[in-house]
């Protein structure tokens, strides 16, 4: 059989019979399959130039999450297949280049500063949309329960602490002259020499939505340092920061500096006084912003 490259309509049906010629593939993407389901089922899924593969024998190679997805969501699906592949050795050159980040597809859609737009997106999307723990994301609370594949599944695969790109952008262009005035801000603050311009940036649209003078002053007052009080939740914030700058062998995650820099932002809010900052055994992530 010729190589052949064509637009075609996958139903439920065809996917099934598609993966029951499958030799051999990777793993199933229970995370992937979910996603990909969820956006068939809304209309969401585009014709975006990827391939369900075939080999000479008729046999599938690759877009096994994606015919997966079809039978869950119980819909067809546009698609590109390239049947009639030749080489043997062709799975093996399968999704092997470089996959693009966030970063990549910010940029793609016109963020200045994509990277550090980016990651304030991702602190934002995180502390609204997502379980957190010191550590990072733990699970999803709401991007895959509303929807009505999630609701009927009585199990849910792991999100793996995973934020799609199309999510992350679809949830940041609506916010983009905020995200990116956050991110100018945070490029020239004095507190990025303790926190990543990201952080800072993530966390400064989610103070400013709630004082926007107060959320420049926190940022200015950790940057400078100057005239802070003894008690004062920003003093004891920029003393951890500064301890963990020096204290090279302790490598924590970002996200445990994005939750003490939100308790002190709360403790802050809330007018109370402190003699230390430090995060107590088993006490929750802040995802609440006062």
């Amino acid at each position: 059989m010729p190589h052949m490259l064509l637009i075609e309509n996958v139903t439920p049906r065809d996917a099934q019979q598609m993966l029951a010629t499958m030799v051999k593939n990777r793993a199933v993407s229970q995370s992937k399959v979910l996603e990909y389901a969820i956006a068939m089922d809304e209309g969401r899924w585009s014709l975006n130039g990827e391939t369900i593969k075939i080999d000479k024998a008729g046999r599938l190679f690759d877009g096994q999450n994606r015919l997966n997805a079809c039978i869950l969501a119980g819909k067809p699906f546009r698609t590109y297949i390239a049947r009639g592949i030749e080489d043997e050795n062709a799975f093996a050159t399968v999704d092997v280049g470089k996959n693009r980040t966030h970063s990549d597809i910010f940029g793609i859609a016109g963020f200045v500063s994509a990277n550090q737009a980016s990651a304030a997106a991702m602190v934002i999307y995180a502390i609204k949309n997502c379980k957190m723990g010191w550590s990072g994301i733990t699970g999803s609370r709401s991007r895959f329960a509303k929807t009505r594949i999630g609701q009927m599944l009585k199990s849910k695969p792991t999100t793996s602490g995973v934020v799609s790109k199309e999510d992350l952008l679809s949830f940041a262009e609506p916010l983009r002259d905020d995200i990116l005035t956050c991110v100018r801000y945070a490029q020239n603050s004095k507190a990025k020499k303790f926190l990543a311009v990201g952080v800072i940036a993530g966390c400064l649209f989610l103070f400013r939505e709630k004082d926007l003078v107060q959320a420049q002053t926190f940022f200015d007052n950790l940057g400078e340092g100057a005239g802070l009080s003894s008690t004062d939740p920003v003093l004891h914030l920029r003393e951890r920061l500064q301890e963990f700058k020096a204290r090279s062998s302790v490598k924590m995650s970002r996200w445990y500096y994005i939750g003490l820099t939100i308790k002190a932002w709360n403790k802050r809010r809330a007018g109370e006084t402190v003699r230390t900052l430090r995060v107590q055994e088993n006490e929750e992530f802040p995802t609440k912003v006062l």
